[in-house]
């Protein structure tokens, strides 16, 4: 893993923890398996805690033999993201609702679509860099104020109360997006 920084830590949000952010929990701890990466990945939301995952998430993770049903959600709070080297929104508005709870987080936090494309731009992490360093060298150059109207392109939009195909179709896209975030951190480990 590159220089020791310790186990990573991860952490995706969204808005209600119940749909987006634990299906992308799910595949990125697989991602990471999948490369012999031990991290801690972690999601949250902004509403209620302890709610029941939606029944058409669990539907589109156990199609990607992921088993999922057992999450409740968890409420975005300073225990959840202290410590995370990097913090995956769903959208920028979950990105300023993290930065409510915690402004130091802003360096580490990052809508996926948008740490995929900083990624991406900024190359593979050297094996001699820290997932922490390579993090700072992503944020380098952001506005917080870039954050502060909504953007489609960094969205992965929410399929809530919507036909499982669309659950299907957001599953495929979180898979594809979290291979490339994960394949660029840990290159040498493919």
């Amino acid at each position: 893993m590159g220089s020791s920084e310790g186990k990573p830590r991860f952490v995706v949000v969204c808005t209600a923890n119940i749909c987006r952010s634990p299906m992308a929990e799910a595949l990125l701890r697989n991602h990471l398996e999948m490369v012999g990466v031990e991290a801690t990945v972690l999601s949250s939301g902004h509403l209620d805690c302890g709610v029941r995952v939606s029944e058409n998430s669990v539907k589109a993770m156990a199609d990607r033999f992921l088993d999922i049903s057992d999450h409740r959600s968890v409420t975005t709070s300073r225990d959840v993201i202290d410590g995370a080297q990097m913090i995956l929104t769903m959208g920028r508005q979950h990105v300023r609702q993290v930065l409510e709870v915690d402004m130091d987080a802003w360096p580490r936090t990052f809508p996926l679509r948008a740490a995929v494309r900083r990624a991406q731009q900024l190359g593979p992490r050297p094996d001699d860099e820290t997932l922490s360093e390579w993090v700072e060298r992503m944020h380098h150059g952001r506005r917080a104020a870039d954050m502060l109207a909504d953007n489609p392109a960094d969205d992965v939009e929410d399929p809530m109360g919507l036909p499982i195909r669309v659950y299907r179709d957001t599953a495929k896209l979180l898979d594809e997006l979290l291979g490339q975030l994960v394949g660029l951190i840990y290159p040498t480990e493919l």
